[in-house]
């Protein structure tokens, strides 16, 4: 399953802390969006509650239909700085999105593994305190998401062009560096430990607010049971696929 938000007062919300601070940091999200107006919206979303200049973001872009693309920005005192995809989501339709962050004047967003795009401006946000799924929590919150968020995790790494490709594949974030994985929502997938909001990671659980809905998501795949690894691993085959209902 995903989570389903209204794009009007519907997100995830977790107000104790970020998952990470300072680069290097890598976002990802499944996303899905039948928005059809002049619009942006957040899928993940890292902030100073208390204003609106410091912020970490990964973005759904909406300008015209056809011209679809992803953001990803790190706003602070000195600007700013975007990363812009250089392919184009469609609505209706899952994505998967993923930011990297190498050091403070390094960035890239791609989209669905592949166009890449790139920013060299340096950009260091402090105070950041809270994580938001769907929507910008800042002190001016705004930017709510009209669509779906799946398969969420945050790494305090910057992964590989090739670990984000794996990712898109339908990779779970338990499957790509788990080591580094600071932060991953299921938001309904299969190892989701408590509900649709838990992290199962590091302990940043989310709250939501406004009765955010369900829906399907992509197929995703697992690792596997710890009970079932011995013979898996022997008969060469150490994943499973499965496909979310």
């Amino acid at each position: 399953m995903a989570r389903l938000f209204d794009g009007i007062n519907e997100y995830l919300n977790n107000a104790v802390g970020a998952p990470v601070t300072a680069a290097p940091y890598t976002l990802s999200a499944w996303f899905w969006s039948d928005e059809n107006a002049n619009s942006s919206g957040a899928i993940i979303c890292l902030q100073k509650s208390t204003s609106s200049i410091d912020y970490i973001a990964l973005d759904a872009i909406y300008r015209v239909a056809g011209n679809e693309t992803l953001l990803f920005v790190s706003r602070s005192a000195a600007g700013a700085p975007e990363a812009v995809a250089t392919t184009f989501w469609t609505s209706s339709t899952w994505h998967h999105a993923c930011g990297v962050c190498r050091a403070a004047n390094d960035r890239s967003v791609f989209l669905d593994g592949g166009g890449e795009g790139v920013n060299a401006v340096a950009s260091v946000p402090v105070g950041l305190n809270s994580v938001d799924i769907a929507r910008y929590g800042d002190y001016s919150p705004g930017k709510h998401l009209k669509g779906a968020v799946a398969e969420a995790g945050i790494w305090n790494v910057d992964l590989t062009d090739d670990e984000v490709a794996a990712l898109a594949a339908g990779y779970s974030p338990l499957a790509v560096r788990p080591e580094s994985l600071v932060a991953y929502w299921p938001l309904g997938g299969l190892y989701d430990a408590n509900d649709g909001d838990h992290d199962s990671v590091g302990g940043y659980n989310m709250t939501a607010v406004n009765a955010p809905t369900t829906m399907d998501s992509p197929p995703i795949i697992y690792p596997i049971s710890p009970i079932a690894v011995p013979w898996l691993i022997a008969v060469g085959n150490p994943w499973y696929a499965y496909a979310q209902q």
